[in-house]
């Protein structure tokens, strides 16, 4: 049996999942007065090399001790993708099964060379690292799925472009139990935002935080025109959402 590292180095620049804390260190007795050093670590659980266990994601799911030995070791495969994937890349299953054999029920490492970039390498990119690197869609999480793998192994730091953008529309939307919004597919609500990926982002701050951020190209809201050309217009096509997707029409 080979064994794989799949570790990266934890210390205070171990960069942590966004919104989470990081890990912090401090003496809380020292040799000199005290006869013995004393340290305190914290740091929150979406840091360094981790696993995320069902809870996290399904309130009555299974917990890490519960998970027997049987699912975490078992045989696997690896899929190298870095020759085929690149900054904001989506890859599928069949880039996957086009490489290696999955069988049903294995482990699977996705390897997309992304790590060269991670805080702790020569050729670091943060920016790269955490916002530009390559990730999967829908279909393949439903191939995860279908093939019951038992964990998925990524080198990528946190949230990739496609996952975050179907948090922000399709999930959003189903979460709240509104129909007819979030996809963009015939029959749907035409709210759609356009942005340059290689331009976009937030301007905004605590002390001034009416600023439109950058690299926003076109709004759609309802099918009308909100925002053209990276600027607004004076159109007004919005309308307040009620659960269920009811709308209230203005008086």
């Amino acid at each position: 049996m080979k064994i794989i590292d799949l570790t990266i180095p934890l210390g205070i620049g171990t960069p942590a999942w966004p919104t989470y804390e990081p890990l912090q260190v401090k003496y809380f007795k020292r040799l000199a007065p005290n006869g013995a050093n004393g340290q305190l670590l914290t740091h929150s659980n979406h840091l360094g090399t981790h696993l995320d266990g069902e809870i996290h994601f399904y309130t009555p799911g299974k917990d890490m001790a519960s998970l027997t030995m049987d699912y975490l070791v078992h045989e696997g495969a690896i899929v190298d993708l870095s020759d085929v994937c690149g900054d904001y890349d989506v890859y599928t299953s069949k880039m996957v099964e086009e490489r290696v054999e999955i069988k049903e029920g294995d482990i699977l490492v996705i390897h997309t060379g992304y790590h060269h970039f991670g805080w702790d390498m020569p050729t670091a990119d943060e920016i790269r690292y955490f916002v530009k690197h390559p990730g999967p869609d829908r279909e393949f999480a439903e191939w995860c799925q279908a093939k019951k793998l038992r964990w998925l192994v990524l080198e990528d730091s946190v949230i990739s472009l496609p996952f975050a953008i179907r948090g922000m529309t399709s999930l959003a939307w189903t979460f709240l139990g509104i129909p007819d919004r979030g996809l963009i597919k015939p029959g749907f609500y035409a709210d759609i935002s356009v942005f340059d990926v290689a331009r976009i982002r937030d301007r905004a701050t605590y002390e001034q935080p009416h600023q439109y951020s950058e690299g926003t190209v076109h709004v759609l809201v309802n099918g009308r025109l909100g925002f053209r050309d990276g600027k607004p217009t004076a159109v007004l096509a919005g309308r307040p959402i009620l659960r269920g997707g009811r709308t209230l029409e203005p008086r």
